[in-house]
């Protein structure tokens, strides 16, 4: 047989300090609450518990970005990229495929931020990243 608690009224109060809380029930009273000692972990809010979307949504374009030029240098065997010291990289043919599809690697692992399981997330990326390291080693070794 269950508990009957029913309610009245409840007071809560935050000022300077733990939270408090009081509660007229009739019934058997049991807590609701648990006690601020480093003991008890607080419990994250409905907030917290929610996935960041603004990285997620600049995370999908990255990777838009990526994938698709990745693909149009397949679909072109032309490669044309610049190096963070302004020194313009191009590549035609078979290594210019090799290099889309490394650009195609890198715009899927940044989807690895919009995954909410961290473990299923670092599996997809070490799998981006090893086919990434294939893609370079096969358009150095054809150009």
């Amino acid at each position: 047989m269950k508990d009957l608690k029913i309610r009245i009224f409840s007071i809560e109060t935050a000022r300077s300090g733990p939270a408090t809380r009081l509660d007229v029930s009739i019934g058997t009273f049991a807590p609701q609450h648990q006690p601020s000692h480093p003991a008890y972990p607080m419990t994250p809010t409905r907030t917290e518990k929610r996935p960041n979307t603004v990285a997620q949504v600049v995370a999908w374009l990255f990777a838009l970005v990526l994938i698709g030029l990745g693909a149009l240098s397949i679909w072109d065997a032309h490669f044309v990229g610049v190096t963070r010291r302004s020194v313009t990289v191009v590549s035609e043919g078979v290594s210019a495929q090799w290099l889309g599809g490394l650009q195609i690697s890198l715009g899927l692992l940044m989807l690895g931020v919009a995954m909410p399981n961290k473990r299923a997330a670092l599996r997809w990326m070490l799998a981006c990243v090893a086919l990434g390291a294939v893609c370079l080693v096969m358009a150095l070794r054809t150009h």
